[in-house]
This record gives C-alpha cells, structure tokens and sequence, in this order.
C-alpha cells in the first residue's frame, strides 16, 4: 500500500525509543517509503552524543546503522524561504512559554524537525513528522 505522505520527518527520540524497544527492523522497513530524513541534530543527540559513552555506544551504532544502510538521510533544514524563520520563531516561542523557558533553552533538534518539515510543505509536499 502506498504512503499517503512524500516524506518523513524523524526526530531523535523515535529512533532511540524504538532501539530501546527492540524494534530496528521494522521501523527500518517503515522509514525507507516514502523518504525519510532527520536534521542534523538528531544524529547528534541518537548517535554522537550517546556515543562518546561506552553504556551507549552499542545503541548508537544500532541508530547510525539506519543513516548508514539509508533508511534516514540527513538533510539540513531550509531557511531560504522567510515563512519558515518565522514560523520556527512562533513555535520556539510556544515551546518556551508552555516549558516555563525562555525561547534560547528550547532544544535545537526541535527546531530543526519543524523547521525541516515546514521547509518540505512550502515545497508542496505531504510530511510526517514521527517522533
């Protein structure tokens, strides 16, 4: 069957929930249609954070095998086109205030999976975000 959607959007915390779940394989068969990508803070925080740690290191390198086998592509976000700046301020903002934080302390990876999915609706296509 399919996808309804063009694209995927991934963030960090479903990749490394589903590695603590045991359930790699069937989400490596998932993110392969449509495309999926993740931006670049996401491998940061699945893989080379968690990484630097040898209690981690097994993890990680479960992860970066779905960027390495093709599975999620790493694709920077763009900002070329002013609606998506401002709708990354309106929701950075939104995060901080429901958060009880000020809008620097919301957490970059979020704002690089919104920035990157809105960046791919402007260019007409249907995302899903999963996280």
């Amino acid at each position: 069957m399919p996808s309804k959607f063009d694209i995927h959007v991934v963030d960090s915390s479903l990749l490394i929930e589903a590695d603590i779940r045991k359930v790699m394989k069937p989400l490596d068969a998932y993110l392969r249609t449509p495309k999926s990508v993740a931006p670049p803070r996401v491998l940061e925080e699945a893989v080379t954070e968690p990484g630097q740690f040898a209690h981690f290191r097994a993890s990680a390198s479960r992860i970066q095998s779905l960027f390495d086998n093709g599975a999620v592509e790493v694709e920077e976000p763009d900002y070329s086109d002013g609606r998506t700046s401002k709708a990354v301020d309106k929701i950075r903002d939104c995060m901080a205030s429901k958060m009880g934080k000020m809008g620097h302390l919301v957490e970059l990876a979020d704002l690089q999976v919104a920035a990157l999915a809105i960046s791919h609706v402007l260019q007409g296509e249907k995302v899903e975000v999963i996280s």
